[in-house]
């Protein structure tokens, strides 16, 4: 029954992957799809192709809202990259090849002087205001979106279409203290730049 069942269950996938290949032109994404992910197993090993599968769903899900019709080009870039904040939490896997995301920038035109030049620009974080922990938690939506990351309060509510990670992940952590998922993942210089021009306050950690 089990064999059975997981035979079902195979066959299903393959026929997914196949519709999917052919509906968004993604065969070279369901080869990066085993190579990336399965590289950590042997040809045969069942771990390739479950994990090359979870890869691949997450690129199929972009695809999708790639070509969604409905949203604005800025509705499917966080659309897309809540897709990248998926396979984070389904893997814990990080992408930490800072090259390959400053060529995603340039891909996107992202003017990184510009990010320079702002984050210069930006106050001092000892001359930012006190921030209590109820205030922080008042700002737990969408509309208003602050967390805390080592001490310092940032006002994410203007990246959080912009997020690479995408939207829902910051917004998991909206209203609260975000250092020890923050510091999980592998941020580059860039990112950090821009952090400091989202800074609002100082976290009192003894207020409630």
């Amino acid at each position: 029954m089990v064999l059975a069942t997981s035979g079902i269950a195979v066959c299903g996938a393959v026929a997914h992957v196949a519709f999917a290949i052919r509906r968004y032109g993604l065969q070279d994404a369901w080869n990066k799809s085993l190579a990336r992910k399965g590289s950590f197993t042997a040809p045969l090993d069942p771990r390739r192709l479950l994990a090359g599968l979870i890869h691949f769903w997450a690129i199929w899900g972009e695809a999708r809202e790639r070509l969604n019709g409905r949203y604005s080009e800025a509705q499917r870039r966080e659309a897309m990259a809540d897709w990248h904040g998926w396979y984070y939490r389904v893997t814990g896997e990080v992408n930490r090849d800072m090259e390959l995301k400053a060529r995603i920038r340039a891909l996107h035109s992202i003017d990184e002087s510009a990010a320079d030049i702002a984050a210069a620009r930006a106050p001092k974080a000892i001359d930012l205001p006190l921030i209590s922990m109820g205030e922080l938690r008042h700002h737990a939506s969408r509309d208003s979106c602050w967390l805390a990351i080592g001490g310092l309060v940032y006002d994410m509510t203007t990246w959080l279409a912009e997020h690479p990670g995408g939207a829902k992940l910051l917004l998991e952590q909206a209203g609260g203290d975000a250092t020890q998922a923050f510091r999980k993942l592998a941020h580059s210089e860039f990112a950090l730049k821009k952090a400091r021009t989202l800074m609002v306050g100082r976290l009192d950690a003894d207020s409630r």
